[in-house]
């Protein structure tokens, strides 16, 4: 059964979640190379955002709240930063979770080439990001869809 089956599986019919909490809300930073983990964090600290790392798919699910011990309650981030580029769990198969949450999760994928950054698209990622990474495009991309009139149109 694949990550997006399971998952499904798992959270059963759970209630939409809460608005995130202000223009630089948490941003769940999901990817297996820690040093890439770490950079992207340092990038986003700088413009106020409170990033959060998840190591690992069970710690992923629950950050974003579509998997985890309080369902009714999920706290939504603001941002999904997708490094795609794993061999293990941090793939595309997590960006078709992430993107079929009962609400809206905008995720900007990390790719590493052109095909991979459509593929990205057409699963439902709000952008994506070519490796290696600009940490000033990445912050841009981040402004960009975490503004008040992205997040409005939710």
């Amino acid at each position: 059964m694949s990550n997006a089956k399971q998952i499904q599986a798992a959270r059963g019919s759970s209630p939409g979640a809460v608005d995130a909490d202000g223009a630089t809300g948490h941003v769940v930073i999901a990817s297996e190379d820690e040093v890439r983990r770490a950079a992207i964090a340092r990038a986003l600290v700088r413009d106020g955002h409170r990033p959060v790392a998840a190591r690992a798919a069970l710690e992923f699910y629950t950050h974003v709240g579509i998997a985890g011990p309080d369902l009714r309650h999920p706290r939504r981030p603001a941002l999904v930063v997708l490094d795609t580029t794993g061999t293990g769990w941090a793939t595309l198969d997590l960006l078709e979770v992430a993107c079929g949450a009962p609400w809206r999760l905008p995720v900007l994928a990390l790719v590493a080439d052109a095909d991979a950054a459509a593929r990205a698209r057409a699963l439902g990622a709000m952008a994506a990001l070519r490796l290696p990474l600009d940490p000033l495009l990445l912050r841009a991309e981040v402004m960009t869809i975490v503004s008040p009139a992205t997040r409005g149109a939710a």
